[in-house]
């Protein structure tokens, strides 16, 4: 038995089902990955290789799923999930509460965003138990995390490198591990 219809998240992850035609040569707004700049201060590009990280756990997700093994798929959520609350996690603990005080209505916009991520993270995660994922689900969750992470990079990381260094090295234990980047 699948875990999620099939169909319907082939068509979100581009893979065996989607139609390749409207793929070619373009890619939805939710499949286009994130905008770095080349040179980016270590805190910051720390930050911005954990989304990538977990850009890559949530594709190898996809991939578990079309395997169809629900043994396989929960594992691969659980790691995804994990990972996703403790990049979140070590952001408003060691960012955003030194971030307050600089930017107050920034800080809580990105904190409305997290309890909204962990909101669509729990949702997703009974729907994959009850094998009941769809299209917009899916949609629905990256177009969330990746529009975060794209405001994130923007505004919050380019301020992350002038955090005490006594924050940044607890941040960094926390966003550990690095999820195989």
């Amino acid at each position: 038995m699948a875990c999620v219809d099939w169909r319907a998240l082939a068509r979100v992850a581009g893979g065996p089902g989607a139609r390749r035609s409207t793929l070619r040569g373009t890619r939805r707004e939710y499949e286009e990955p994130m905008e770095t700049t080349r040179e980016i201060p270590a805190l910051r590009l720390r930050l911005v290789a954990d989304h990538r990280a977990l850009d890559k756990l949530f594709e190898a997700l996809l991939d578990d799923m079309h395997g169809g093994d629900p043994r396989v798929c929960q594992a691969s959520w659980a790691r995804f999930e994990q990972a996703m609350l403790n990049h979140i996690d070590a952001e408003e603990v060691f960012l955003l509460t030194s971030f307050d005080r600089v930017d107050p209505e920034e800080a809580a916009g990105l904190r409305q965003e997290h309890a909204t991520l962990r909101h669509l993270l729990a949702e997703m995660g009974v729907r994959l138990e009850l094998h009941a994922v769809k299209e917009e689900h899916v949609k629905r969750l990256v177009v969330a995390i990746r529009t975060h992470a794209a405001r994130e990079e923007a505004l919050l990381y380019k301020w992350a490198d002038q955090l005490a260094p006594e924050l940044a090295g607890p941040m960094l234990k926390k966003l550990s591990p690095r999820h195989g980047t």
